[in-house]
């Protein structure tokens, strides 16, 4: 099995507070491979981390929700029910549909602060935290665990269950 993590940007979306109540409300979310190539290799099991880039909003970035990817990538329409301002946004484009888990958006949940998974011997050296352009990327088994054992030392405080 592998692992991804996921970036979503807040001020992409219409509302800035849009991002937080898509990844809040649903158990299921359809979240954008970019680059496309990445999605050969994702399988139905595979862990996902979702992380929310810091955009022009007020609030923090790092990662705020864990889950499982269900089913092969495909292209299929946005889901996020509002339009957005980004190139993909309610159109068809090569997406993979997320199982979330666990949902935590702000630091008092015990979301991973970016600034300081900055200052983490292990997890500092993140594509994400080096190039944050791309909408997804490939963990190594390393960083998987790590990223997974901070999260649950965050304590699991508002689990969703598939």
């Amino acid at each position: 099995m592998s692992a991804w993590l996921f970036q979503g940007n807040p001020s992409k979306w219409r509302r800035a507070s849009s991002m937080n109540e898509y990844l809040g409300t649903n158990r299921h979310v359809r979240w954008l491979i970019s680059p496309e190539r990445l999605g050969r290799d994702m399988r139905t099991g595979d862990r996902a981390f979702i992380w929310r880039s810091v955009g022009k909003g007020r609030e923090p970035g790092g990662v705020v929700a864990v889950g499982n990817i269900v089913g092969k990538p495909e292209v299929m329409p946005d889901d996020v029910g509002e339009p957005a301002d980004y190139p993909s946004a309610n159109t068809n484009a090569l997406r993979v549909i997320i199982a979330l888990e666990d949902v935590r958006l702000d630091p008092t949940a015990g979301m991973l602060l970016r600034d300081e998974l900055k200052q983490h011997l292990s997890l500092r050296e993140l594509t994400i935290l080096q190039m944050a352009r791309p909408t997804t990327y490939e963990l190594d088994k390393q960083q998987e665990a790590t990223l997974t054992e901070e999260w649950r030392a965050r304590g699991n405080t508002n689990p969703r269950r598939q």
